[in-house]
């Protein structure tokens, strides 16, 4: 739950800072002391048992050093410098909503494949995405990223356009369909992050995903001559 909600909420803060250049660096400072905090809990330097049993699926401080130090450094990154661009919204909804339904939807599919249920369906819905790789990601998995890194980067952009953020509004092309343009890129965003995700362990996933969205809105924004940053 934590996964999928504080990232949004931050989000949805992003009201508070003016349309100037440094409005990024400034407010990627929340998130940069959360991650210096976790660096510290993880190193054992703090000692916080309430924040490893929350944020730690094994229960060792060391496991903040893996995927939450990483989800803390990715909110980061492109806050700092993609603040309120379609870029961003399109990687971080990948990395708050996409990789949450992803485990969710895989967990379930596999749970129901392992007591034979659901029959061909749901057989067919836990091969894996990417059978060349060793990641070995659920088809549902996958599928759920997409949907929901989509549904998500699709709120926030509407969120943003609602607000007048300035750095999004100069991502509208001058074209006769600035807002498909723009759906196209968030469409290619979430594919591009739900195909980083299936080809990534576990444990790096919140850096591939997103990354990977990235990646896929910049190629689209380049094509469409959309600017997505």
């Amino acid at each position: 739950m934590l996964h999928c909600l504080i990232g949004p909420v931050f989000m949805a803060c992003w009201n508070m800072w003016p349309a100037d250049a440094l409005a990024g660096p400034w407010a990627a400072v929340v998130p940069g002391g959360i991650v210096a905090f976790f660096a510290l809990v993880g190193q054992g330097v703090i000692s916080d048992p309430g924040t490893v049993s929350i944020m730690a699926r094994t229960g060792r401080a060391a496991e903040l050093m893996v995927g939450p130090l990483e989800y803390g450094i990715v909110c980061v990154a492109l806050t700092a410098g993609a603040f309120r661009s379609l870029l961003a919204l399109s990687a971080l909804m990948a990395l708050f909503f996409g990789d949450a339904a992803a485990e969710l939807a895989g967990r379930a599919v596999q749970a129901a494949a392992l007591k034979r249920r659901g029959g061909a369906l749901v057989a067919w819905l836990a091969r894996p995405a990417l059978p060349v790789l060793p990641a070995r990601k659920s088809l549902a998995g996958t599928c759920a990223y997409f949907s929901a890194a989509l549904l998500g980067a699709a709120a926030m952009t509407a969120f943003g356009l609602s607000c007048g953020w300035t750095e999004l509004l100069r991502a509208v092309p001058a074209s006769a369909s600035p807002l498909a343009s723009m759906a196209a890129v968030l469409v290619a965003g979430a594919a591009g992050g739900a195909l980083a995700e299936a080809a990534t362990d576990s444990d790096h996933d919140n850096l591939t995903g997103p990354a990977g969205a990235a990646a896929a809105a910049l190629a689209s924004g380049w094509a469409l001559g959309v600017a997505v940053l």
